[in-house]
């Protein structure tokens, strides 16, 4: 007479350890990705990370993610550092050595000090009306002075490039070519049809992106974080805490 409600019990208690451990992998693999990305950017602390998606480990199993939102600060973006960069990525699934993703979307910002650290001796700050400016001393009639431009960055290749188009020197305008150099930051491996939008504001510099049926590659931050790769971790992670 006791038999429906023991298996009633039974498969209550069943449903409820397959939530802990959906719950419980989708943690541990959240944790190992972050700790990923914070080796692989140098950031300086653990970067967001926020698997969508229920239940998870079919997901995990069949190696393709729904939902994954990410939140990164002060990243090595190459030659520069990053103050910060948000992105949501849908539908990844590994492809190759890297990943395809469906959609990919976000923005971020770079500050004038890390453009500045990075800018060769030249400092960089806000120009107005969507540009920025780029100051420092230079050779110029033989004598040195002090020379400042103002130009619209925009990303060429795998560079953010600043070309100086209105230059002055000690205030005063001055139209001589190369008086101040182009700076150009390398960067880490842009992926093939993603579009980028630059905005220099008071704040920094912003930028924004998005892209749909993307191929990341191993170097790129995306595909290095390894979304695959902790299926074994998250066993014995999921194992050594009774789950």
């Amino acid at each position: 007479m006791f038999r429906p409600r023991f298996w009633l019990v039974s498969g209550l208690v069943l449903v409820v350890l397959l939530l802990v451990a959906d719950r419980g992998g989708q943690y541990v693999v959240q944790r190992i990705v972050a700790g990923q990305i914070q080796t692989s950017l140098s950031t300086p602390d653990e970067p967001s990370v926020d698997i969508k998606g229920f239940p998870f480990l079919p997901q995990l199993i069949s190696q393709k993610f729904d939902d994954v939102e990410v939140d990164i600060r002060d990243a090595d973006a190459g030659q520069i550092r990053v103050e910060r960069i948000s992105a949501v990525l849908t539908g990844v699934q590994r492809k190759g050595s890297g990943a395809h993703v469906e959609s990919l979307s976000g923005g971020g910002r770079i500050s004038y000090e890390a453009a500045t650290e990075a800018a060769r001796g030249f400092r960089v700050s806000y120009g107005g009306d969507n540009l920025v400016k780029v100051s420092g001393d230079v050779r110029f009639a033989g004598q040195t002075r002090t020379a400042s431009a103002t130009g619209k960055p925009r990303i060429v290749g795998n560079e953010l490039l600043i070309r100086a188009e209105k230059v002055a020197v000690d205030g005063v305008a001055a139209p001589v070519s190369g008086l101040i150099p182009d700076i150009r930051y390398p960067l880490r491996e842009i992926p093939e049809g993603l579009n980028i939008r630059i905005k220099p504001t008071e704040a920094g510099i912003e930028f924004s992106f998005d892209g749909e049926d993307l191929q990341l590659s191993s170097e790129d931050m995306t595909a290095a974080w390894g979304l695959w790769g902790p299926v074994p971790e998250v066993t014995s992670a999921l194992r050594r805490a009774g789950t």
